[in-house]
Parts: C-alpha cells; sequence; structure tokens
C-alpha cells in the first residue's frame, strides 16, 4: 500500500496542474467578459484620460503601411507563431507580433493604438505546416503532416476595431519606433535573394535559416534601416492607447463586441468544464490517499 503513494501523488500533481490552469483561464474570461459588458464605449472626440473603451474602424498610420512577413499580406497588425508537434499536441516554440501603431477612427476623431502588451483577438490566420523549423517558410511551402506549424494571424484596415485601454496624450517619442516598417521592406527584399541571404546569415551551414539566423538578420535590417526611420505623427488632438498598468486587460479585437463578449463566454465554459473535471479527479485521488493512509 505504500509503493501506491507516490504513484498517487504523482496522479494529483498530473490533476492539479490542468485544473489551476482551467481556473484562471476561466477568471480570465469572465473578468475579460465582464469589463467589456460593463465598460461604456467612449467617443474619440471627447475621451477622458485613464482606463477607456474605444470601437470604430482601424486604419494603418499614413505613410507608414505594414506588410505582414510571411503572407506578404498589407495589415495593422500581425502575430507569426511556430509550434511544433509533440505526440497529440501542438507546442509553441517562437512567436513574434508587431509593434507599429495602428490608427482607431470612430467618426469623431482618430486615436493611435500602441499595441505592444494587448491580447488581440484577430479574425484573419492563416495556417500551414513546414518539415523543418524555418522562419523564412511561406504558406506557398505547406506540406500536410510536417513537424512544424506556422500560423500568422492579422488584423486589416477597415475592419472593426474594439479596444480597451489606457488613453493618455504621451509624445510621439514614447512610441514604438517605425523602424519596423522599413525593416520589413528590407527583410523581404533580402529573402528575395536566397542565395545572399545563406552567404550573410547562415552561420551553421545547413542551407537554411533558422530562428536565431533570421533573428541575425533582422537586427542588421534594423540598423540598415534606423537611419531613415520617421516616427508616427501624433497631433494635440491624437491620444494614444496602450497597455495599462497593473493587472486591467489591454484588448484589441477586430471582432464586434457582440461576438467577442460570445467568444469570451464559450471559452469561460470550456476552461470552467477543464477545472471541474480535473478538481474531481484530483479530490478523487486524494481520497484514494486518505483511504490507504487510514488501513
Amino acid at each position: 500500500m505504500v509503493t501506491k503513494i507516490p504513484l498517487l501523488l504523482t496522479g494529483l500533481a498530473v490533476f492539479v496542474a490542468p485544473a489551476g490552469y482551467g481556473f484562471i483561464g476561466w477568471y480570465r474570461s469572465l473578468s475579460a467578459r465582464r469589463l467589456i459588458e460593463g465598460l461604456a464605449i467612449s467617443r474619440c472626440r471627447s475621451v477622458a484620460q485613464g482606463y477607456v473603451a474605444l470601437a470604430g474602424r482601424q486604419m494603418a498610420v499614413p505613410g507608414h503601411p505594414l506588410i505582414a512577413p510571411m503572407t506578404g499580406r498589407s495589415c495593422t497588425w500581425w502575430c507569426h507563431t511556430v509550434e511544433k508537434r509533440d505526440n497529440w499536441q501542438w507546442v509553441v516554440i517562437a512567436r513574434r507580433t508587431s509593434r507599429t501603431p495602428l490608427l482607431l477612427d470612430d467618426g469623431t476623431g482618430q486615436m493611435m493604438i500602441d499595441p505592444a502588451g494587448a491580447k488581440v483577438h484577430a479574425v484573419k490566420r492563416d495556417r500551414w505546416q513546414g518539415t523543418d523549423y524555418r522562419i523564412d517558410c511561406p504558406p506557398e511551402m505547406d506540406m500536410p503532416g510536417g513537424q512544424y506549424r506556422h500560423t500568422e494571424t492579422r488584423m486589416t484596415e477597415g475592419e472593426p476595431l474594439y479596444v480597451a485601454g489606457l488613453h493618455t496624450n504621451r509624445s510621439a517619442q514614447s512610441l514604438p519606433s517605425a523602424v519596423e516598417v522599413d525593416t520589413a521592406a528590407i527583410l523581404a527584399e533580402w529573402k528575395n535573394n536566397q542565395a545572399s541571404l545563406l552567404t550573410r546569415f547562415d552561420a551553421n551551414g545547413d542551407g537554411v535559416i533558422d530562428m536565431n539566423e533570421w533573428n541575425r538578420a533582422r537586427d542588421a535590417a534594423q540598423i540598415q534601416a534606423a537611419a531613415n526611420a520617421v516616427q508616427p505623427t501624433v497631433t494635440p488632438e491624437t491620444g494614444i492607447i496602450s497597455c495599462p498598468p497593473g493587472h486591467r486587460p489591454f484588448i484589441l479585437s477586430s471582432q464586434p463586441t457582440e461576438e467577442l463578449v460570445r467568444q469570451l463566454k464559450l471559452s469561460g465554459y470550456g476552461k470552467l468544464a477543464l477545472f471541474i473535471g480535473f478538481s474531481l479527479a484530483a479530490l478523487w485521488l486524494a481520497g484514494k490517499m486518505l483511504s490507504l493512509q487510514l488501513h
């Protein structure tokens, strides 16, 4: 009986971890949903400083178009995720997101959005697989059944935009540098000349550009672009929404608020079911351990 207790303890730990994950996920979904439902939508023309919600149409900062790195499509925000197959699940091994500001226009004025640190709910998504870990693996190289999976999500100009975050009137100098826009253009040009790209950055000589080598290429492109970078213009009438301090969420969504609330509700129910299921299993194992100790 004594030998069974360590095994039961291991099983208990296995059940407690996902139960905790489910509870935290449920709580966050519930908090975000209540916040969205309870936070009145302000207008750009009359919005006060502090934690606010705005809704309108999104657009790129004039003169600073943003291009998604993998698909080459025009957008206002992008995220590229690389996952590796691990038996029956996919494990995230790399993620990069754009930090270029975008604009929200609600008809009464415009608001600059600094997306750094935001939880983004984007509608547009492309997903494909590859057989090796390549940061320059476009959708055209899709190989179903591959060990690695790439996902690119985007928000695009003209889509609806809901934002909940901190409104301030900080200066343009505090925004992320627009050098990222020029960097993306330089990297796209380099990718069109694979021979030159490999000569410069294929450090291990395996004929492909891995994540570390791509990061070095990106650093070089940033240095080249920095001299010509121009900050987005922030006029006195244009405020800035950014990530709030503390535990208040920073939300960007290209979905209507009703759809966002519905998805948060479904996600919360799923996480709650996960918490309840694994909690019951953990309680059952704890009861078994107590029974063994008493006997």
